[in-house]
Parts: C-alpha cells; sequence; structure tokens
C-alpha cells in the first residue's frame, strides 16, 4: 500500500469547483468520484455536470441507507450522494459534461437530453462508516468521497 498518493498528479481529479450558495454539496460529491474512476478506468479526465444531479436526482427511494429520510434530494436544499450514485447507475441514465449542461448554483428542470458525451455509471460500492483501513485501501484505487454531517459535530 502507497504511504501516499496525489491523485492531482495522476490527472484523475478535476481543479477545485465551487457550488456557492446552492446547497448542492452531495452532487460536487458524486461527479468527483465519477470523474477519479472515469480518469483511473480509461485515461481520459472529463468534467461532469453537477447541475444534471441538482435536476434530476429527486424523490429517489431506494438507495440504500435504511436511515435516510425517504424520499430524497431536494437540489440546493441538500441531498445524498448514495442516491445519485443508484440514480447514476440505473441503466437508462447516462451522465453529461459540465460544458454540455452548466452549473447554475440553483434548482432545475431535468433535461436528459442536453448532453452529447455520455457516460455510463455501471456500479458502485459503499465504504462503511468508520473504516479507516477501508479506506485506505479503496483511497489507494481511486479518488473516494466523504460525506460528514456537520450538524452532529460538537462545536
Amino acid at each position: 500500500m502507497p504511504v501516499s498518493i496525489d491523485w492531482r498528479e495522476r490527472h484523475t481529479v478535476t481543479p477545485v469547483k465551487d457550488q456557492g450558495a446552492c446547497g448542492s454539496c452531495w452532487t460536487f460529491a458524486t461527479t468527483a468520484v465519477l470523474e477519479g474512476a472515469h480518469a483511473r478506468n480509461t485515461g481520459q479526465l472529463l468534467s461532469f455536470s453537477e447541475q444534471l444531479f441538482v435536476s434530476c436526482v429527486k424523490d429517489i427511494t431506494d438507495y440504500g441507507y435504511i436511515s435516510e429520510p425517504s424520499p430524497c434530494c431536494y437540489g440546493c436544499n441538500g441531498g445524498d450522494y448514495d442516491a445519485s450514485f443508484a440514480w447514476a447507475g440505473n441503466n437508462s441514465i447516462s451522465l453529461v459534461l459540465e460544458s454540455e449542461m452548466r452549473y447554475k448554483m440553483a434548482n432545475g428542470t431535468c433535461d436528459l437530453g442536453s448532453g452529447k458525451t455520455r457516460v455510463q455509471v455501471e456500479s458502485y460500492t459503499d465504504i462503511p462508516a468508520n473504516t479507516p483501513a477501508y479506506m485506505k485501501i479503496a483511497l489507494s484505487h481511486q479518488p473516494i468521497g466523504v460525506g460528514v454531517d456537520a450538524a452532529q459535530l460538537p462545536f
């Protein structure tokens, strides 16, 4: 296992993005993980559209976590990247590029026909919570996403 990995040096992560005033961190986590996986598997780094998830991932009820409220997601008012992965893994859905569906920092209307470049998500895997060893193994293979419930942190 490597002591450290800088995925920027391996051209598997895009430059830092800004979600602005829209509560869409969940979409940025999703696209970052998918961009990294795609780059790792193909050698081609693409920037996927966060707006696609903000506008289209709504009313997802089957995405893996029993503790999550159902349905999910609420665009700029929050969501869950597990729901995004589940939605993107649906065989009828393909990702579009940021250049084909720009981020608006606002909720929008879902338009799956807007992109010319399509990338299909075949599968995803959750790393169990509070398992640093599993996280280290996963991170040695590709960039990963981490969710933090900031409402539970003692300030």
